[in-house]
């Protein structure tokens, strides 16, 4: 076999190094010139009078590896005559700058997202991957709250602490690859945590508010378990590592997970006379806010409390005293189309009844204010269980609550609130700051400690029983109570 071979790789290759074996033999010739002397370059092999080989036609594409790189080159036949060939080795590349895609990242606080490395040479040519030794992502400096994981060749995660602040974070993370670093800056923008307290759950009591109508006649407007009630209370004793959360008890203490109405389906004639006061404290040493606000917060106690199907014209009479009032009440069998009824109520029921669902609620009270604080600063800074003090809120709008838990006309038309009638007004079962016989009560955008005798109305909050769970449908988007499979 006769022929002749030049390798070209910047310098000639020696006689020596190369071989009269075509191809693998040539080419690793090359390889181990280029590996020696870390060039960058082409190698051209040039092959004269070689002779014939048989049934070899057309194009061939030839890949050897190396200890710290590859080669790729093509070998073109003709008429079985192999008469030129290409090979580019893939040499590691000097960097001379890196980008970030995206260079600016929004993460929700507990979330995280993904970065891309690019890197590039002195010409501004984009270095494929295969070129980069070595390549490894890191954190150089930034916030604490904020971690870089590298996942895959070029790529990293970035994940946002979900106690760190909302905001433009400055990130430097540094790019290593072929002994060379590179530091690049990426802005991540902290969103605030989407938060749980506040958003609705699915719950088989709908209702007609008692007070979205100007008149006391009775509106037509209903919430239906798909909108009637709203995630109140999240310790975090209650969540479980799927995302859902359940009542729970710890060391003999148990950790409710509690719902509130969204609107008012209810209201109370509370009265300082001591007519139908059964479900006050029965301490009488205590002052008569105390015993009721003591009465309206206890289970036991609220759940007596006998709501009558009146208007509040109707509510605000003698007989009435220290009783509920409702427009209508319905039970549902079936939360997931709000529409199959089981039953509407019309008459004198308990607290109980219209509002504990058997197997699914453990037990119902009324808001306190201590509850409003609590979930209003979760609401607003996506955090289950912290709480403000009891009397650290004064007034309520669409700053301090824009989703409208509390402050009732952040809720819009679409619920037929207004600010000009005496409707979004209820009681809290919290004793005034002062005198003997006022109780706390949201008057529509502000909190009053001075009402000691009035129809007001109430928000049942229920607190759910350990068989059930609460979890949000990611189809739906829509939180639902779904029982527990022993």
């Amino acid at each position: 076999m006769q022929g002749m071979e030049t390798a070209y790789v910047g310098n000639d290759v020696s006689s020596t190094e190369a071989s009269t074996t075509v191809g693998t033999e040539v080419i690793k010739a090359v390889a181990q010139k280029y590996q020696t002397n870390n060039q960058i370059g082409k190698a051209n092999i040039e092959i004269e009078d070689f002779g014939t080989i048989e049934n070899v036609t057309g194009d061939a594409t030839v890949t050897v590896s190396t200890t710290d790189f590859e080669i790729i080159g093509t070998i073109t036949f003709k008429g079985g005559n192999l008469l030129w060939g290409e090979i580019e080795p893939n040499v590691p590349a000097v960097l001379d700058r890196v980008e970030l895609s995206p260079t600016t990242l929004d993460i929700e606080q507990g979330g995280s997202g993904a970065v891309e490395v690019k890197c590039y040479n002195s010409s501004n040519n984009l270095i494929p991957t295969r070129k980069l030794r070595n390549l490894v992502i890191t954190k150089k400096n930034g916030s604490d709250n904020i971690t870089v994981t590298q996942i895959g060749t070029n790529k990293a995660s970035i994940t946002v602490n979900e106690i760190e602040d909302i905001g433009e974070k400055a990130i430097a993370i540094t790019t290593t690859a072929n002994n060379t670093s590179i530091d690049t800056e990426i802005i991540i923008n902290v969103i605030q945590k989407e938060a749980i307290v506040g958003q609705f759950v699915e719950y088989n009591v709908g209702y007609t508010d008692i007070s979205t109508n100007a008149s006391d006649e009775p509106n037509s407007f209903e919430f239906s378990p798909l909108n009637g009630w709203r995630i109140l209370e999240l310790p975090e004793q209650t969540k479980q590592s799927d995302e859902s959360y359940k009542t729970t008890t710890v060391s003999g203490t148990t950790y409710y997970v509690k719902i509130i109405s969204t609107g008012i389906p209810g209201g109370l004639y509370y009265s300082t006379a001591e007519t139908n006061n059964g479900w006050w404290d029965n301490d009488t040493s205590l002052n008569k806010k105390i015993r009721v606000a003591n009465g309206l917060s206890t289970p036991s106690k609220f759940e007596t409390i006998v709501f009558n199907r009146n208007t509040v014209a109707e509510a605000y009479n003698d007989d009435y005293k220290n009783q509920g009032y409702y427009t209508q009440i319905k039970h549902y069998t079936d939360s997931t189309t709000g529409k199959i009824v089981s039953e509407t109520i019309t008459n004198s029921q308990t607290a109980e009844y219209l509002f504990k669902l058997d197997g699914i609620a453990a037990e119902v009270d009324t808001l306190t204010l201590d509850e409003l604080n609590a979930a209003l600063n979760n609401s607003n800074s996506a955090s289950n269980v912290e709480s403000r003090n009891a009397n650290s809120t004064d007034s309520l709008n669409s700053t301090n609550d824009s989703r409208g838990l509390f402050y009732l006309y952040e809720l819009g038309n679409t619920y037929k609130y207004s600010t000009d009638t005496k409707n979004c007004y209820y009681w809290l079962a919290t004793p005034a700051s002062s005198g003997k016989l006022s109780l706390a009560y949201v008057r529509g955008n502000s909190l009053s400690l001075t009402a000691n005798t009035s129809c007001q109305g109430l928000r049942p909050v229920v607190a759910l029983s350990s068989n059930v769970y609460i979890k949000k449908n990611n189809t739906t988007g829509r939180w639902e109570i779904k029982n527990v499979i022993n």
